[in-house]
């Protein structure tokens, strides 16, 4: 399974940065392709995401759950659409000022 991983310093302490992942309408307008984003209870969300594969247009509807976490330090969440699972892994750790 293809897997991707990105670090990077936020220059916010990690209670503020979780507040940000929280938000399900924040996180998601930093994520290219979200045209919708409908929360359905505080653990899950329907997502409508519009991506090129090519020429080809590529609408999936998505249906994210955050399974477990432990503010601020740490959010597993699984979206899946038909055919596709996504697993997403955030792992928060203070770093001088801001968080990493």
């Amino acid at each position: 399974m293809p897997e991707r991983r990105t670090d990077f310093t936020v220059n916010a302490p990690p209670w503020e940065v979780w507040a940000f992942v929280r938000d399900v309408h924040a996180l998601c307008s930093c994520i290219p392709g979200v045209e919708r984003v409908e929360p359905l209870d505080d653990r899950t969300a329907e997502l409508t995401v519009k991506e090129k594969i090519g020429v080809v247009p590529l609408v999936l509807a998505l249906k994210a759950r955050i399974d477990s976490e432990d503010p601020p330090h740490s959010l597993r969440a699984v979206a899946t659409a038909e055919h596709l699972t996504m697993e997403i892994d955030v792992a928060l750790h203070e770093s001088g000022p801001g968080t990493r």
